[in-house]
């Protein structure tokens, strides 16, 4: 798939961005970085856009890394219950899953 240009505007300045993305889905990325640095510009002196969107790019980042830190307990809890069911049923069926078969 071929890149296509998309012109979004983050913070009242235009950017062409070239993705293979849907020009949707690049939309709305450039609308969430856009309200994130609107809304620490609302909270913060008057500081330049370099440091604005570094700011909100840490902001950013630091939600990525809470929400993937939530995502890798989520699984391991997950994890751990399917194990707890796969052994509840090897002892309600008499049986151990994990135990090689005879092809007979």
């Amino acid at each position: 798939m071929s890149k296509r240009p998309v012109v979004v505007t983050v913070c009242g300045q235009r950017y062409t961005v070239r993705s293979d993305a849907d020009e949707t889905y690049i939309r709305t990325l450039a609308g969430f970085v856009d309200g994130r640095m609107t809304e620490i510009q609302q909270t913060t002196q008057t500081v330049p856009m370099q440091k604005l969107a570094v700011l909100a790019a840490m902001n950013i980042a630091d939600e990525l890394f809470r929400e993937r830190a939530q995502h890798g307990a989520m699984r391991a809890r997950i994890a751990g219950r399917a194990e707890a069911l796969v052994g509840l049923i090897e002892q309600a069926a008499g049986v151990d899953l994990d135990a090689p078969r005879d092809e007979a």
